[in-house]
């Protein structure tokens, strides 16, 4: 309910696109997992949450073209996730 409608690569025959309910328009930037590697573009988006874990971890929450829900963990500050601004 948080993708987009258009974007979303198709995994194993099912369309990635979401319905955008919310308005979100979640779309799948992928992730730079290492100081050179880069992926999953068009397939999986990870936005950094605002809690932090400790000195080296923190919160992201991810959108996987195959699977209609959403996963919350902690993955290195190293990564390179998007972040969502919100206009007060």
């Amino acid at each position: 309910m948080l993708k987009s409608t258009s974007g979303w690569n198709v995994s194993n025959g099912k369309d990635g696109n979401g319905t955008d309910d919310f308005s979100f328009l979640a779309l799948p930037a992928g992730s730079r997992l290492g100081e050179d590697d880069y992926d999953y573009e068009g397939g999986h988006l990870y936005l950094w949450c605002s809690t932090e874990g400790d000195s080296s971890l923190a919160c992201s929450m991810s959108l996987l073209n195959n699977y209609d829900g959403t996963y919350v963990s902690r993955y290195s500050k190293s990564h390179g996730h998007s972040v969502r601004c919100v206009k007060d």
